[in-house]
């Protein structure tokens, strides 16, 4: 069996933190694989018995992503804004010949993978126990400085999929 694998890849994440209050950051990054395998296994043990198998796979892929953040921090409450976006394209080639049972001979040819590419904008507030208790009075105000809630919605669109849209939310408290 023989494997050659090539992978050349770059990537990076650049910041700005203008104040304790906000702060930005983009990453990206970029990957080229290469991959050439053959099993030409004519000899499968030391008595030189042979199995009469032969394959062969080729693939090749890129991948390209960026994502960029806004992040802002106030006294009871945060804020992550976002974009990003990712894109995919590959391809793969097989062969497979046989002569144990017969002749057998296939080939695949998947050079026409469709790439595809995902956009998406997201956004995520954070309120945390101090805020909600100024908010809320009443009976249940001696629990509300440990309690914290955060939500969130993302829209993503894929090329070949439609859009997307994901909500979160969730209450923590504080022990």
């Amino acid at each position: 069996y023989r494997l050659k694998f090539n992978r050349n890849m770059i990537n990076g994440i650049i910041g700005w933190k203008p104040g304790s209050k906000i702060s930005s950051q983009l990453s990206a990054g970029y990957t080229d694989t290469r991959r050439h395998s053959v099993n030409d296994s004519s000899i499968e043990d030391h008595l030189g018995t042979y199995d009469h198998f032969y394959v062969e796979s080729t693939y090749g892929g890129k991948y390209a992503s960026a994502d960029w953040q806004l992040n802002t921090h106030f006294t009871n409450i945060d804020f992550l804004i976002g974009l990003s976006g990712v894109n995919e394209d590959m391809e793969q080639e097989d062969y497979f010949y046989s002569t144990k049972y017969g002749l057998y001979e296939s080939r695949t040819n998947l050079d026409s993978i469709i790439p595809v590419a995902t956009m998406s904008a997201y956004l995520h507030a954070e309120i945390r126990g101090s805020l909600l208790h100024q908010l809320i009075k009443g009976s249940f105000s001696e629990f509300t400085d440990r309690l914290s809630v955060s939500g969130g919605t993302r829209l993503s669109k894929h090329s070949l999929i439609k859009s997307q849209v994901a909500y979160d939310a969730s209450v923590s408290m504080k022990t």
